[in-house]
């Protein structure tokens, strides 16, 4: 999902740039935000992301008279 962000952002502010719709301070601000985003989000989930005992179940898939 990261870098799916950064690949829109990216894009989007050199159209609004050559739009004059945003400067180039505008721009880097973004820029930097949307990295700064990339990098934390992430790292906050997995801190902050509990797996629920139910999570954990195993399945059980049975093809051809085997089970995996």
């Amino acid at each position: 999902m990261a870098s799916t962000t950064i690949t829109i952002v990216v894009p989007a502010l050199t159209v609004g740039r050559n739009l004059e719709i945003i400067s180039s301070t505008q721009s880097g601000a973004f820029t930097l935000a949307a990295i700064i985003t990339c990098i934390f989000s992430p790292i906050l989930f997995n801190r902050f992301y509990q797996e629920e005992p139910e999570d954990f179940k195993k399945t059980v898939f049975i093809s051809l008279g085997r089970i995996c």
